[in-house]
């Protein structure tokens, strides 16, 4: 859904965008292949370094295995020292975790809250009411607000995640 300031848009169909990564037909051992060609270790080098026998590593990387254990892909992404999007890709790739789950773990922690608005929200109660609607009835997800600079753009999606944030809708990451 894209809100346009001064009216909403009618969603365009958009191309399904997915990490160049993810693609392929083996899946797990693509996205294991390239992580660890990535990082500059031989199957050899990341058996060491994992405690995963280099025959393990072998069979995912050629998809003989395509599901491999909780504990194996842990100790494969710490052995490579994958962090944020490349330690998702390997986890979703694995098929044992949603991507839901592992964004919340990732930001758990360290998420920021919104901050305080400097300025009240004037004469866009409808776009608040549609953009905001929209993220708690669970429609939409992802919305991008576009407009002119100094529409107030910034002082909507604040307003939106202080309501969506205010009325149970989940987590915001500011």
């Amino acid at each position: 859904m894209t809100v346009r300031l001064g009216g909403v848009e009618p969603d365009r169909p958009q191309a399904r965008r997915t990490h160049p990564e993810a693609a392929g037909p083996t899946g797990y051992g693509r996205a294991l292949q390239l992580a660890r060609k990535r990082s500059g270790l031989t199957q050899e080098q990341l058996a060491a370094a994992s405690g995963v026998s280099v025959r393990a590593i072998r069979d995912l990387e050629l998809g003989r295995a395509s599901r491999p254990r909780r504990e194996t892909t842990r100790l494969l992404a710490e052995a490579l020292g994958l962090t944020g999007s490349h330690r998702v890709l390997l986890d979703q790739a694995s098929g044992h975790v949603s991507v839901d789950t592992t964004l919340r773990q990732m930001y758990e922690e360290d998420a920021a809250s919104p901050p305080s608005a400097m300025h009240p929200l004037v004469g866009r109660e409808r776009e608040l009411d549609v953009v905001a609607g929209a993220l708690l009835a669970g429609r939409e997800r992802i919305l991008s607000l576009v407009g002119l600079p100094g529409a107030g753009k910034s002082l909507l999606a604040l307003a939106v995640a202080h309501r969506h944030a205010a009325k149970g809708g989940g987590r915001v990451i500011w």
